[in-house]
């Protein structure tokens, strides 16, 4: 009996996070769900006891996806690569994941719960992004400063950026995107290197 109460509990997951995939937050609702997995939505229920649970369940999943595209980065050989690639893993994951992006970014949270895991995420990924920024500025790769100030700087012009980009600012092409992203962030690195 828990393998198939866990196995319903897993359908619903994963039919909720289709259709946050293809409808956004706003096609999520409990009678989806249940429409879709094919129980009632007191089945639901007794897995989920509200939406916010539900979209517990998306953010986790959602985290879990940008997780995947930063851990690569992180192991570059020195720390201005590894920079860069976190640079550029959060440029993948706004144009390749863009619902979970907006999830993240853009849409309210439901709730102080979820908005403390988000905020705990972030503040661990910005985390990795400080230290990078101090080795490069002890290695004499960028100049001497404020570490935690460096990295707002390069991850407000990082996110400024796809924030744009979500917007249609700059035109729906991701390819253009990509290069406008890449030399603008390489623009700022420029700015920040130590002067020989």
């Amino acid at each position: 009996m828990p393998t198939l109460m866990n196995d319903l509990k897993s359908r619903i997951s994963l039919t909720a996070q289709e259709l946050f995939l293809t409808e956004g937050v706003e096609g999520v609702s409990m009678r989806r769900i249940a429409e879709r997995v094919g129980v009632t939505a007191t089945a639901i229920y007794r897995h989920f006891p509200n939406k916010e649970a539900i979209l517990e369940e998306i953010i986790g999943a959602g985290l879990t996806i940008l997780s995947n595209y930063l851990t690569p980065a992180l192991k570059a050989d020195n720390p201005f690569e590894r920079l860069k690639g976190l640079i550029d893993a959060y440029l993948r994951f706004a144009i390749e994941q863009p619902r979970y992006f907006d999830l993240a970014f853009l849409v309210p949270g439901p709730t102080t719960h979820l908005s403390q895991e988000l905020e705990r995420h972030t503040h661990a990924t910005f985390k990795l992004a400080v230290e990078q920024v101090g080795l490069c500025m002890q290695a004499g790769i960028f100049r001497k400063g404020d570490p935690i100030e460096t990295a707002v700087y390069l991850w407000s012009t990082a996110h400024g950026l796809v924030m744009l980009h979500r917007m249609n600012r700059f035109g729906s092409n991701a390819e253009d995107f990509t290069r406008l992203y890449r030399s603008t962030i390489e623009r700022a690195i420029e700015g920040l290197r130590e002067k020989t």
